[in-house]
């Protein structure tokens, strides 16, 4: 979710004096002092308050009548409105994964502003006394260009009455350009999509890559530089590529791009090295490039361990199973956890599916497969209560600890006998449950008080295969915003709701809609 808007706080006016309570002239040092604009307070983000002007600095001037009238106009494309939104573009430009502007400079000495004044009247940025020759006041008495725009503190500066100005009308533009500029950043941080050039059957990497892309976790992971490429230990040793890295790029590259496709050649380069398997242009599965990334994103993470892994990827996707076998015999029940990354659920459901075509599937069914107790054959399991080897047992699984983001997997390709696909349409849908194939719907479990709302998921992506085994292709749908997407490699296009629940689903990615706050860490 995209942290919520700040509200813009309009700045304390100054002093304004009356004609009639106007204090003496101060004496020369003073005025000298006040010819220059004082420094501009660093502001840590475009949306903090302005600093007000220090007390008793602010005057009526008769020169702001003009620049209040044209810069009060319908169309706001007056030079304090542009100044105002490239003040705000100046500020943001330094955060993490935005690439940074050109400081302005100069037009007449070619120096680069700390602090950049610039012309109300023609639009020029010049120096001040603090950066150059002070152009800027030589400008206003050749050109009679008396009022400047402080860039960095967006305040208006006269060079005629030696003061700042201060007027409501300039106050209410500042602030509505201020919440224009916070919705524009708000929808950049979440580009609709950029499509992936495929680089000779590189399709099963693609749709992984943007599944990873729309994930929430892994965006906010990125873009703050939890995983810097630039100071990474692996990377900088050399002795094997880094996945962690090359992700950092590429979210760098998808969240600052024009939309123009992006070819990941290093990604898949660092895939061939790390994973033999997948290495070559031959067609891969994406489900077994979707192991293998997380894996080496497993490996190349700070944080990674065998037992209680605090990665990223463990944070973001990590579950746990609870297996229940009961003995036919004394009904001994012997409990065992098994953590999980993924789910994997059969379509046409073998022993435990009263409908062997699997004409009728949905991921609600599948689900209740997946979790419904299965009658192990004689000599599978012995009890270790009893001993008893010869009676029928059962087994049943549920679902102990949810992941934030739940992968699940469509056997559409059995290899038992040959190989081959199934083709059966699955219905799933936007909003998803998961509270039933938990380990708290088995009768026996003890009452579970947790939120109804940490069970719900809403659907992130869908990754789909059109073909046939050995010749086909791979697509996906991901949310972006508020609408889906169709990414078929390079291609993107807008898709409606129907579409996407109407697709052969393959892999489908859900996020929780409500995180715990130890989730959040």
């Amino acid at each position: 979710m995209l942290a919520t808007q700040s509200a813009y706080i309009p700045r304390q006016p100054p002093l304004i004096h009356k004609a009639v309570q106007r204090p003496p002239a101060p004496p020369p040092a003073a005025k000298v002092a006040a010819a220059q604009p004082p420094p501009a307070a660093t502001a840590t983000t475009t949306v903090a308050a302005q600093p007000a002007p220090p007390a008793g600095t602010g005057s009526l001037c008769k020169h702001v009548q003009p620049l209040v009238k044209a810069a009060g106009e319908p169309s706001s494309s007056s030079h304090f409105a542009l100044g105002v939104r490239w003040s705000l573009r100046l500020a943001s430009s330094g955060s993490a994964k935005r690439r940074k502007l050109e400081p302005p400079s100069c037009r007449v000495c070619n120096v680069a502003l700390a602090r950049p004044l610039l012309c109300l009247d023609c639009g020029l940025t010049l120096c001040g006394a603090r950066d150059g020759q002070d152009h800027a006041k030589l400008h206003a008495k050749s050109r009679g260009h008396e009022l400047f725009l402080d860039l960095r503190s967006r305040s208006v500066y006269c060079y005629a009455c030696s003061d700042y100005v201060y007027h409501p009308v300039l106050e209410r533009i500042i602030s509505l350009q201020v919440v224009a500029h916070e919705d524009a950043y708000a929808a950049a941080a979440t580009p609709p999509a950029r499509g992936l050039r495929n680089l000779g059957q590189t399709c099963y990497m693609s749709v992984i890559l943007q599944a990873f892309l729309a994930n929430p976790l892994l965006r906010s992971y990125f873009l703050s530089d939890r995983h810097n490429s630039l100071l990474c230990p692996i990377s900088i040793a050399g002795e094997k590529p880094c996945l962690c890295c090359e992700m950092d790029r590429l979210f760098s590259e998808t969240y600052v791009s024009d939309g123009t496709p992006f070819g990941p050649t290093s990604i898949l380069y660092s895939t061939w090295l790390s994973s033999s398997e997948l290495s070559g242009y031959a067609q891969q599965d994406a489900h077994e490039f979707l192991i293998s990334a997380m894996n080496l994103l497993h490996s190349s993470c700070p944080g990674s361990t065998n037992s209680h892994c605090t990665c990223i990827i463990h944070q973001t996707f990590a579950g746990q199973l609870r297996s229940e076998v009961r003995c036919g015999k004394c009904a001994n029940v012997t409990t065992s956890a098994d953590p999980f990354l993924d789910l994997s659920l059969d379509l046409k459901g073998g022993k435990k599916l009263a409908d062997p075509t699997g004409a009728h599937n949905t991921l609600a069914g599948c689900l209740n497969r997946f979790t419904s107790p299965e009658q192990l054959a004689p000599g599978e399991y012995t009890c270790a209560k009893c001993g008893d080897a010869s009676n029928v047992a059962s087994k049943r699984l549920g679902i102990k600890k949810l992941p934030p983001v739940l992968c699940i997997q469509l056997k559409r390709f059995e290899h038992s006998a040959g190989s081959s696909k199934i083709d059966t349409a699955v219905r799933f849908p936007l909003k998803l449950n998961m509270r039933p194939y938990t380990t708290s719907a088995i009768p026996t479990s003890p009452p579970d008080s947790t939120p109804s709302s940490l069970f719900e998921y809403e659907l992130s992506s869908v990754v789909c295969h059109e073909g046939q085994l050995n010749n086909g292709h791979f697509t996906t749908f991901c949310r972006a915003v508020d609408d889906f997407y169709c990414l078929d490699d390079d291609k993107v296009r807008r898709a409606p709701i129907a579409e996407v629940l109407g697709s052969m689903a393959y892999l489908l990615t859900y996020v929780k809609r409500t995180l715990p706050f130890a989730e959040r860490q």
